[in-house]
């Protein structure tokens, strides 16, 4: 796309066809952290079910980032969206964001916005470092110096968890009514963490009564977000030019499950299913699936991709023996989730690799994998492999990921290249040295790597697979080694390694 496309004129046509009056909207949700997510699913929900109901404006808080007030305040906040389908863009003005407010300049401010009485639901997007939380306690940690600092000087909170609890004890002294608190960020249980830092914080406070008014005023649902928007190209970010709406946000149309939410809402709620989210009971079964199957998959091709010596996943994916090898994972992983009336899998496997496959997006395969021995392994590969070998429905690709990890430890890509391997846990710890060191018995591997659980490094055929793909792979290479998983030896591959024989079977 050309960046003349990006770009649509300032002009009050163009905000008179957003469909409503932005006059008439109030503000009844506050998002904390706008990301480039918040602004091209969240804001657009919410933009789309403003017609028919304009309570629910959105007021957005940044902790410390001037950016986008700076860019978008100038425009009335109002900014383009470009949705990248295969084959088609399409371009709209969002205009649910009615004003910015940057906490490290007015923490006061921030407090007051969060605290108004017609404020009903809080979102967020922070990122896991966000909440300060222990992984081992899951509770706050008291320990974090930006945590000491806030408690530090309470009046002027400068973390989200003391802006949260600043603004409830407002509230709870206003009489303000119910509030429901809610994380879209991508961690395990993320409303339940998020609770556990709000009320070990509210704790410290001397504050009589704000723990028990939390409790009983205050829900924190679940989600599940299966979206990841890309930053948006440099050059679009910063056009000086006041005729057009300036800092698009690029990403594609929003699928099935994109927003899954526990039904836990403490007062009056946006109709988000009217736009595109599923409220559930349990979140669960829509993690597990988007974990083993979308997170899953990235995992496996990004760790494929780079032994390969591909560096986007567009490149990657366009090779037909990963495209097959990466189909044949998500089907592997697919009949390890527990069957239930409610998720369609199969249209969920579908999206998952029409998504990769779309030249619209791209993105870059050290992203999949980053941090990935510490971080994305054990529940993104070895968890479905562990099923999948319990359960005798199929494991050999999620078996060859394995593998396929294992030998990007080393940070070698078939054609002798080095790369950064962007995984500190395993440099630190001494696996980048062993895996480098390796010969054809991964075992050592597995052991060392502490991410194994025991059950699965005594089971024989667990060990027999990743033996066998880890050996291939070292012989051969990994697109040969992917061509007699796949039943495709004749097919070639665009960006082959070194030549070799004929791949072994055992």
């Amino acid at each position: 796309m050309s960046e003349q496309s990006y770009r649509v004129p300032f002009t009050d046509a163009a905000t008179a066809n957003l469909g409503y009056d932005r006059s008439q909207l109030q503000a009844g949700i506050v998002h904390i952290g706008p990301s480039h997510f918040a602004r091209s699913h969240l804001l657009k929900m919410v933009h789309d079910l403003l017609p028919d109901d304009p309570r629910w404006g959105v007021k957005a808080i940044s902790l410390r980032n001037h950016g986008i007030k700076k860019a978008l305040e100038p425009q009335d906040y109002i900014f383009p969206l470009i949705e990248r389908a295969e084959g088609v863009d399409k371009t709209n003005l969002v205009g649910s964001l009615i004003d910015v407010t940057v906490a490290m300049e007015d923490p006061q401010e921030a407090v007051d916005v969060l605290a108004d009485p017609d404020i009903k639901l809080v979102t967020m997007t922070v990122t896991e470092a966000g909440y300060y939380y222990d992984k081992t306690t899951g509770n706050l940690d008291f320990s974090n110096e930006d945590i000491k600092k806030c408690l530090s000087n309470m009046d002027e909170p400068s973390t989200v968890v003391g802006l949260l609890v600043a603004s409830l004890e407002k509230r709870m002294k206003t009489g303000a009514p119910p509030l429901t608190i809610m994380s879209c960020d991508n961690m395990d249980a993320n409303g339940s963490v998020l609770r556990n830092v709000v009320l070990a914080y509210a704790d410290k406070k001397d504050s009589r009564g704000l723990g028990k008014y939390i409790r009983d005023n205050i829900t924190f649902p679940t989600t599940m977000v299966d979206r990841i928007t890309p930053s948006t190209p440099e050059e679009f970010q910063n056009v000086a030019d006041e005729t057009v709406f300036n800092w698009p946000v690029v990403t594609t149309p929003m699928p099935e499950y994109a927003l899954v939410i526990e039904n836990n809402f403490a007062a009056d709620m946006p109709d988000l299913v009217s736009v595109g989210a599923t409220i559930v009971d349990d979140v669960t079964p829509y993690k597990n699936m988007k974990v083993r199957l979308l997170n899953g998959a990235h995992m496996a091709l990004g760790c494929v991709g780079r032994v390969a010596g591909y560096d986007t996943v567009i490149d990657a994916i366009n090779d037909p023996k990963i495209e097959k090898f990466v189909a044949g994972f998500i089907e592997e992983a697919k009949n390890t989730l527990v069957p239930l009336d409610t998720i369609d899998y199969d249209l969920y496997a579908d999206d998952v690799l029409n998504r990769l496959k779309n030249p619209k997006i791209t993105d870059r395969l050290w992203r999949l994998v980053r941090n990935g021995t510490e971080a994305k392994l054990d529940k993104r590969l070895l968890g479905s492999l562990s099923d999948s070998i319990a359960n005798k429905t199929g494991h050999d690709h999620i078996a060859f990921a394995t593998a396929a990890w294992m030998h990007h430890l080393a940070g070698v890509d078939n054609n002798g290249q080095d790369f950064d391997i962007q995984d500190p846990y395993a440099i630190d710890s001494g696996l980048q040295q062993l895996a480098r060191a390796m010969g054809e018995d991964p075992s050592a591997i597995i052991g060392a790597s502490n991410k194994f659980p025991a059950a699965l490094q005594g089971n024989d055929v667990f060990k027999d697979a990743v033996q066998k793909h880890y050996k291939n792979i070292k012989r051969h290479g990994v697109l040969q080694a992917a061509s007699l998983l796949n039943g495709l030896q004749g097919v070639p591959s665009p960006h082959a390694g070194p030549d070799s024989p004929d791949v072994i079977n055992g």
